[in-house]
């Protein structure tokens, strides 16, 4: 197995920005318009992949906040996350390993909706996609901090993907 950092965008971080959080966080935006916003997305089992554009606040999308921010609330009330920020490149790079042996892979039903999990090997990272038949939409991307959350994760991949 490769290590994480082979092929894994670097971080992103707040000291090599003069820990300034607006020089830093207009990084963060730019990075994600580039990773995301400006070139053709990978696609996953032949379907494009996109991201959720509304509501948009302070002129960025909805998907961004919800890689950038936690919360349970709406997105204007999300509190922003330097983890998740640091990663911003992240999920473009776990879409781009899908088919490799860089990350785990499997389909699961949250509430009412389909979802497909990308996740690395040690499921300290995820990504989460909305099935929505046609296409798929980027619903959020966020490091897994927490052993029992990651055993979790693992255990319901383990369940639910494919088998090679």
């Amino acid at each position: 197995m490769a290590e994480l950092s082979d092929w894994l965008p670097p971080l992103v971080c707040l000291e090599d920005h003069g820990s300034e959080w607006a020089r830093y966080f207009n990084e963060v935006k730019a990075r994600y318009a580039r990773s995301l916003g400006e070139r053709p997305w990978p696609s996953f089992e032949g379907r494009r992949v996109t991201c959720k554009k509304h509501p948009v606040l302070d002129g960025v999308e909805a998907t961004f906040w919800h890689i950038v921010s936690t919360g349970d609330v709406g997105e204007d009330a999300r509190e922003t996350d330097l983890r998740r920020c640091e990663r911003i490149e992240w999920p473009r790079a776990l879409l781009e390993a899908v088919g490799t042996d860089r990350v785990v892979v499997w389909r699961t039903r949250r509430g009412a909706d389909d979802r497909v999990l990308i996740a690395l090997l040690d499921f300290s990272y995820v990504v989460v996609l909305g099935d929505r038949k046609t296409y798929l939409i980027l619903i959020t991307a966020y490091p897994v901090d927490r052993a029992h959350q990651r055993a979790r994760l693992s255990r319901e991949a383990e369940e639910k993907a494919p088998k090679r």
